[in-house]
């Protein structure tokens, strides 16, 4: 199975807007968030921290409102970064690894779409999962996902796990 491990806030909408909040959808990130699902058969996680505050089928409702044609078939595992010693945005890759190793699916494939810099902490210090760093695509926060994202993303989700990561 392949799996994208989603961001919403920068990924989906532009960021914070005085009227709407983050509760609203850029219409062409959108679809090429259907685009990708569609050439890939990708499923969802959700990894953006809204699973925090809706439950799997509130965010199926909301992403399905704005127009969003995905499976989402979990959420991401809240980890408790103070124990762990990494604050967000690095936290989250703590929460994508302990969803892969803790979920009883077969994922062959994964992608993280995030605008934050996943891979550093709040002082900058990179952090050590490479298998995760190296399937992060980068969105800008204005923009939301596009069609080169899409393609890098897709390229991704083509490789198969890493094994073989050089120190």
């Amino acid at each position: 199975m392949k799996v994208i491990f989603l961001d919403i806030d920068g990924v989906l909408n532009g960021g914070w807007h005085k009227e709407h909040g983050f509760d609203w959808a850029l219409t062409r990130a959108i679809r090429n968030l259907n685009a990708l699902v569609a050439r890939t058969g990708a499923k969802v996680v959700i990894s953006s921290a809204w699973r925090l505050e809706m439950n799997v089928e509130a965010l199926r409702q909301v992403l399905a409102g704005w127009g969003a044609e995905v499976d989402i078939i979990d959420v991401t595992p809240e980890k408790d970064v103070v124990q762990d010693g990494m604050t967000f945005p690095a936290a989250r890759i703590l929460e994508i690894r302990a969803w892969l190793d803790t979920t009883s699916l077969v994922v062959t494939d994964f992608v993280v779409l995030d605008d934050n810099d996943i891979t550093l902490d709040v002082d900058n210090e990179e952090t050590l999962d490479p298998e995760i760093e190296c399937r992060f695509v980068q969105t800008v926060t204005t923009e939301g996902l596009t069609e080169a994202e899409v393609e890098e993303a897709i390229f991704l989700l083509d490789q198969g796990f890493i094994t073989d990561i050089p120190a």
